[in-house]
Formats: structure tokens, sequence, C-alpha cells
């Protein structure tokens, strides 16, 4: 599924200090190793600033919500914790792998504007 631009652009300003410090050392450690661990098993965007993940923990699959707002989000999941824990964070964190992956793989925004404005360059770079 295409990643909608305004939660690639979203995800893209999350800064890792600002979730360990929003969900604590714990959370965000237990977080980054599921995510390393490929336990994030499903990503769905239900809108343009809404993430679904479904995370693989002890034999049991959890459902995240994120939902991200200008720099701001809200955690909720399935979990026992039902907030900010990790699995929302190892949610996060594959939702940004993912987008910058598809950015990887697409030509720069910028560039594509550009093009469009004023055409495709004979790659020669002469004035």
């Amino acid at each position: 599924m295409r990643i909608p631009q305004a939660l690639v652009l979203l995800l893209a300003r999350i800064d890792d200090h600002d979730l360990m410090t929003r969900v604590g050392p714990a959370a965000w450690a237990k977080g980054v190793s599921a995510w390393n661990n490929g336990r994030v098993l499903d990503l769905e965007y239900d809108s343009d600033s809404v993430l679904i993940g479904r995370v693989r923990d002890s034999g049991l699959t959890y459902r995240t919500r994120v939902k991200l707002t200008g720099g701001a989000w809200d955690m909720t999941c399935a979990c026992t914790v039902g907030r900010d824990c990790f699995h929302c964070i190892a949610t996060l964190l594959a939702a940004r792998e993912r987008t910058r992956d598809s950015q990887a793989d697409s030509p720069a925004q910028w560039r594509c504007d550009l093009v469009r404005l004023i055409g495709e360059s004979d790659g020669h770079g002469e004035p």
C-alpha cells in the first residue's frame, strides 16, 4: 500500500530521543528490539495521519494505532499497557523505515517538481 505523503512528512520529523522521553528507556529499548527482530507483522494507513500496526509479542498479536498530527502523536494499543507502549514504538519505527525505503526508491520530490516546471535536462550541465 502506498504511504500517504502527509504521513511520510510526519514520520520523517519524529525524533528518537522524543519518543524515548515519552515512553521511557525500557519501553523504547523493547520497541527497538521488537522492530529489529521483525515482530511488526503488518502496517496499514487508515488516513493521511493514522497508522495501524500489528505486533507479535509472547505468542499474541497486538493491534496498535498511532495518530500523527503536526509534531504530536497519540499512541494506543490493545495490550494491557494500552498507551505509549513498546508495541507502538515498534510500529512507528517500522513505518518510518518503510517511508525511508520508499523515498530511496523514488526521485526526490523537489526534483519531480522541478522537472514538471522546467522540463527534462539534456544532462550536459551547460547553462
